[in-house]
């Protein structure tokens, strides 16, 4: 058999399933995504899954997307096939199938759980039954594919599924340029400090009351030189008077203890300082 005739072989057995990927994939997708939304688990809480920092950067750079799409579409519908029912069916036949579709079935509830902290424990025991009867309706899909001897389709079809629901997650925040996209890239350009929006009696020193009022935008230097003004302004308004010239009385003690004397009480103190003396040498 030569490789044209694998090919068509393989292509036949794809589309040969399609209809029991519809049903026993996609239905209960929609049914388990259905039921979610009533609870009000929204798929929008699985997004941090897609990109390491999806929170910060408005577009999901496209390393990391390529890096993501090849991860989740090609190595792990890849490693859980051959892990989970290729070898367990290898070594135990059926009994191995079905065991490692089990296990495969709960791993997937049990890491997407952890995205559901803070919900109700209803919410979570619902989200738990919902996606366990999702995987394990897979799981039938894919384990019908390997027991009829047509493991290659079942790989195939893992890696189809996975991809498209990637792509579906990515396309909003790849970095790639779609028409369809409602948000705008970030510009090359610096961007520029908003400019400060002045009211013209907010430049007066009036108060602003409540309502609508005109707006006068004004540029940064004339905007710095009006904020400094009105800073000046208002110390000068919240400055104390200066203080008045005093009283005469208030300053009449000041200004005999700092008067000088005149002529005849000059004389008086001269004569009385002279008696002092010399009453001092007569003793």
């Amino acid at each position: 058999m030569n490789l044209l005739d694998v090919l068509f072989e393989i292509g036949t057995q794809l589309a040969s399933y399609f209809p029991y990927y519809v049903i026993l994939v996609l239905i209960p997708m929609l049914i388990r995504l259905g039921l979610e939304r009533l609870a009000g688990i929204s798929p929008d809480i699985f997004a941090a899954r897609v990109g390491s920092m999806p929170d910060l950067f408005p577009t999901l750079a496209y390393e990391t997307a390529f890096k993501e799409f090849v991860l989740s579409s090609m190595y792990y519908p890849l490693l859980e096939e051959i892990m989970f029912r290729a070898l367990p069916m290898l070594f135990c036949g059926e009994i191995g199938l079905i065991v490692g579709s089990f296990v495969w079935v709960l791993m997937h509830p049990a890491w997407q759980l952890s995205y559901l902290r803070g919900f109700p424990l209803s919410r979570k025991i619902l989200f738990t039954a919902t996606t366990a009867f999702y995987y394990a309706c897979c799981a039938v899909f894919y384990g019908m594919m390997w027991v009829a001897g047509a493991g290659v389709a079942a790989i195939l079809y893992h890696m189809i599924h996975n991809g498209w629901l990637t792509l579906v997650d990515m396309i909003k925040k790849v970095e790639v340029p779609t028409p369809w996209k409602k948000f705008k890239y970030v510009s090359k350009k610096p961007v520029e400090a908003p400019m400060p929006v002045i009211t013209e009696r907010e430049e007066r020193g009036e108060a602003v009351e409540s309502g609508l009022k005109f707006v006068k935008r004004r540029s940064p230097a004339e905007a710095s030189e009006t904020l400094i003004t009105s800073f000046v302004r208002r110390r000068e308004e919240v400055s104390p008077p200066p203080a008045s010239e005093p009283s005469e009385p208030s300053m009449s003690f000041v200004k005999k203890r700092t008067s000088v004397p005149s002529r005849k009480e000059g004389e008086n103190l001269e004569q009385s300082r002279f008696s002092f003396v010399k009453r001092a040498t007569e003793g």
